[in-house]
């Protein structure tokens, strides 16, 4: 078998393989006894048809099998001859095949040579962890709002700030587009539609109400923009919300502390740790920025076009599952590429760099890591952990999730040896 290897870029190269007459003979021979075992050829029992029938009955699924082995088990040698690892499934082009001769050529990306500057001791500064009074009243009623009662308001008309109770219709180009029967609405002075604040205020229970309403021209439901439509509403009940005092009592029915104090302490921890975790992600991810950008090497670009196909298809199908129609999200997706290109490239640069340094400071994946993956994955999808563990090998997926890990464990370890510059008065 003659190989050749040409270089075309930094990370692309073609190998060219000539495959000799004996070895597709060779593989003829293996074929045709293979097809005998099961071929139903006329006059014959099966296995027993002589190969000269075989030859002429089944020449078209023979020449498919040969070249598929062939090339199959012909690239494999030539890759590991020429000591090559592809990083994705190499391109095969220029098939040339008769029963005397195979040649073809395989396009192959290959791993860039990452030269990297020195990954520790990078300067990145922490910002203060500091949580305002502010930040705690805001926590605080939003938990209010979890134990808030709702009481009927009968001797008025409705308010801003009430909560209704009603059935309504909508209605576009004379047509019933939606209904829906004890639907609660809370009741704002700035309505997402304007025309509701004037037209329903003072509407007592009981009572019916027309509103004609002009849809703005960008309206998230694109079919209703500029149009003109009627929202007929039976209003049934009027609500109005009672907040508790923010007192000992709520402090005891939120998580049995016992004063507002103790309260206030406990979501004051909370939102520090929360502030810390989210400032950890920071400098991480800045320390891998500072890396991205002082390491320059050539991509696969086969590597960043699938990375980059990815991004967009993520990006598509959140504009889809936002209410976006499917011909405007269409319509976005080379723009989409275009936005998205530098990202896929640094994700692509980032996944060599860490899997560089890696390889150097010896990091591994153990098994109880693995293990501890799988159980935190299986509390966030509220499944057993072996289903989980069942599904990522069904799919091919422990391979990826490894690298996952990897990558996570390799950028704490830069973090680790990272120069983190802490301001006066920082925790």
């Amino acid at each position: 078998m003659k190989v050749a290897v040409k270089d075309v870029a930094p990370c692309e190269k073609i190998l060219s393989v000539d495959v000799p007459a004996d070895a597709i003979q060779e593989q003829y021979e293996v074929v045709y006894r293979e097809i005998a075992k099961v071929a139903k050829v006329p006059g014959f029992r099966p296995g027993k048809a002589p190969r000269e029938v075989i030859s002429v009955h089944y020449k078209t699924e023979a020449r498919e099998e040969v070249v598929k082995k062939l090339v199959s088990k012909s690239l494999h040698e030539a890759l590991e001859e020429k000591k090559l690892e592809p990083i994705l499934n190499p391109e095969i082009r220029d098939l040339d095949f008769t029963e005397n001769k195979l040649s073809y050529k395989a396009h192959i990306e290959v791993r860039p040579e990452v030269k990297l500057p020195s990954y520790t001791g990078i300067k990145v500064k922490k910002n203060p962890i500091k949580v305002e009074e502010k930040e705690i009243d805001q926590v605080i009623d939003r938990l209010r709002e979890g134990f808030a009662k709702f009481t009927p308001v009968e001797d008025r008309g409705l308010e801003f700030g009430d909560f209704m109770i009603a059935d309504l219709k909508v209605i576009v180009d004379g047509k019933e587009i939606e209904s829906r029967n004890d639907d609660w609405i809370e009741f704002h002075e700035k309505s997402f539609l304007p025309e509701f604040s004037a037209t329903l205020k003072g509407v007592k229970p009981g009572e019916a109400k027309d509103v004609e309403v002009n849809f703005p021209a960008d309206y998230a439901n694109k079919d209703l923009g500029g149009k003109k439509g009627l929202f007929k509403i039976n209003l049934k009940e009027i609500k109005k919300r009672i907040l508790p005092e923010v007192d000992a009592d709520l402090a005891h029915e939120i998580g049995e502390y016992k004063s507002v104090a103790d309260l206030r302490q406990a979501v004051e921890r909370d939102l520090e740790a929360e502030k810390a975790a989210q400032e950890e992600h920071r400098l991480q991810n800045e320390i891998l920025e500072s890396l991205a950008k002082s390491s320059s090497f050539a991509l696969p670009k086969g590597m960043v076009e699938r990375r980059l196909n990815q991004l967009v298809e993520q990006a598509l199908r959140n504009m889809l599952y936002q209410g976006a129609k499917q011909e405007d999200v269409l319509k976005e997706k080379e723009g989409l590429r275009e936005k998205l290109k530098a990202e896929a490239e640094k994700q692509v640069r980032l996944s060599f760099i860490l899997d560089e340094v890696a390889g150097r400071e010896k990091i591994e994946v153990t098994e109880k890591e693995l293990e501890e993956k799988f159980e935190d994955i299986a509390r966030e999808v509220k499944q057993p952990k072996e289903k989980v563990i069942e599904y990522y090998a069904k799919e091919h997926l422990v391979e990826g999730l490894a690298v996952q890990v990897l990558n996570q464990k390799t950028a704490r370890f830069l973090r680790e040896k990272a120069e983190i510059i802490v301001p006066s008065g920082n925790s």
